[in-house]
């Protein structure tokens, strides 16, 4: 599966000058300190769609057996011993190119936790904890849950890939074991066994730079405070969210009680995920318009040229939105591709894809009404804010005043992310029909507050730079 697969140790003076290209203010602190050659990094390289992180248990590359989790009988001793210190899930590490997504995979569900993007370093609340108790600690949070990937996880395309003649002509080309896909889940192995055949043409990996135990073992000193400060406030910046999960909880539940109402809990749930999705919390998606996140402009290419899609294969991914940005791109929730954290079963097996987003819409206007206007005492919060400046727009095929939805076709014609993305494509009919589409909530800041500039497209169709 992996095209390249390499794994090396190496010191600060050896790597110094990549980091400072992602990241100055590591550099710098690094200078300070000086490390000597005891303080070794260890720099691997993932193809796409490779599980670096499977179970909650960390992976890495060898020349001769591809990628093993580290406390396989075949992974080197020494690896092993200087990286295995967070009990054996992901030491500290430094992105430098590309994107790789933290995500759970549970039961039929992938549940997107974060996008992680070149120059940033993940991995801190692992590496604090085992510098505070010594390798003993217990975690909150299950380590087997965690799965992590090269590249997006949560992708698809948007138009339906299904048709099986066309299919097998793209699974026999790129010797595909995988059956025509009947959900948009299933789209991303499919992506990923392309990607990574030999014929397929556009380089793409991810390389990660593994902080040593080394750099545990001495960071009390002193002289060390600097660095350490810097870890603890990247890991508390962090946490911010789910640190505030107490008086999340507590607000809506105020607001059910001054309103004496009691949402069906698949409501309620539905309703508390997209009021995360848009303070930035968790991820949301929305189109894919350069190669970060996989290796977008070939795999374009593959459905127009050997599938013969009828419609623009715009690729969809995950992306985080913020509130305070000047103008940030919209984002979307879609039904047809669950990734809420909490979904309790819905109460009522009569209900209709239609009437749950009816009864979604009724209480999250609710919830927006009295964040905004009543005595919560929240003002000045992130969620306070939202309220003020997002748009949440419920979008389905049968749209009319009754029910409050706008049409989905709307959104192609509309969104600036969608217009670049089909300008990236040789096929420009959208795919109106998608199944995407057909039940989501975008979740936009209001006109008023947005400066309606322009999209800058991130690339051109011919000049797209390739990572490799």
């Amino acid at each position: 599966m992996n095209k390249k697969s390499s794994m090396q140790e190496l010191t600060w003076s050896d790597i110094r000058d990549r980091v400072a290209l992602v990241n100055p203010k590591l550099t710098s602190l690094l200078d300070k300190l000086s490390p000597d050659s005891s303080y070794t990094f260890f720099l691997a390289e993932y193809s796409y769609g490779s599980k670096i992180l499977a179970d909650g248990k960390i992976h890495f590359p060898t020349h001769e057996n591809g990628l093993l989790p580290i406390d396989h009988p075949l992974m080197d001793s020494d690896i092993q011993e200087k990286l295995g210190y967070v009990m054996g899930t992901n030491p500290m590490a430094l992105l430098l190119n590309n994107t790789i997504e933290l995500f759970m995979n549970v039961e039929s569900r992938v549940i997107p936790y974060r996008l992680i993007s070149e120059g940033e370093i993940f991995g801190t609340w692992g590496f604090l904890e085992y510098m505070k108790h010594d390798n003993s600690t217990f975690f909150f949070a299950p380590i087997p849950l965690w799965d992590m990937t090269a590249g997006a996880r949560s992708i698809f395309l948007l138009p339906k890939i299904s048709e099986v003649a066309a299919f097998n002509k793209v699974r026999k080309k790129f010797e595909i074991q995988l059956e025509a896909p009947k959900q948009l889940s299933e789209h991303w192995p499919i992506l990923r066994d392309i990607a990574n055949h030999h014929s397929f043409n556009q380089p793409w990996s991810v390389e990660l730079l593994y902080f040593s135990k080394r750099w545990v073992e001495t960071i009390n000193d002193p002289e060390w405070q600097e660095f350490k400060s810097y870890l603890y406030d990247l890991a508390w910046r962090g946490s911010e969210f789910w640190r505030s999960q107490f008086c999340w909880e507590l607000t809506f539940s105020r607001i059910l009680a001054n309103r004496n109402i009691k949402p069906c809990p698949y409501v309620a749930d539905m309703v508390s995920h997209l009021l995360a999705t848009s303070v930035g919390a968790v991820s949301g998606l929305r189109p894919l318009l350069d190669n970060k996140a996989a290796p977008i402009e070939n795999l374009i290419t593959v459905f127009e040229e050997e599938y013969n899609i009828n419609y623009a294969p715009l690729i969809i991914g995950p992306a985080n939105f913020s509130v305070f940005e000047l103008n940030p791109e919209p984002i979307y929730y879609s039904f047809h591709y669950p990734t809420a954290i909490k979904m309790s079963p819905k109460s009522s097996s009569r209900s209709s894809l239609i009437s749950d987003m009816y009864q979604i819409r009724l209480l999250l206007y609710k919830y927006l009404e009295d964040i905004k206007n009543s005595n919560l005492k929240i003002a000045g919060t992130t969620l306070y804010e939202m309220a003020k400046v997002v748009d949440f727009t419920f979008c389905h095929y049968l749209s009319d005043n009754e029910t409050k939805m706008t049409s989905s076709n709307i959104i192609l014609e509309q969104d600036r992310s969608f217009q670049a993305a089909l300008d990236i494509c040789n096929i420009k009919e959208p795919p109106k029909n998608a199944p995407f589409l057909n039940g989501c909530v975008k979740i936009a800041k209001k006109l008023e507050s947005s400066s309606q500039q322009p999209l800058v497209q991130l690339h051109e169709k011919s000049t797209v730079k390739e990572e490799a």
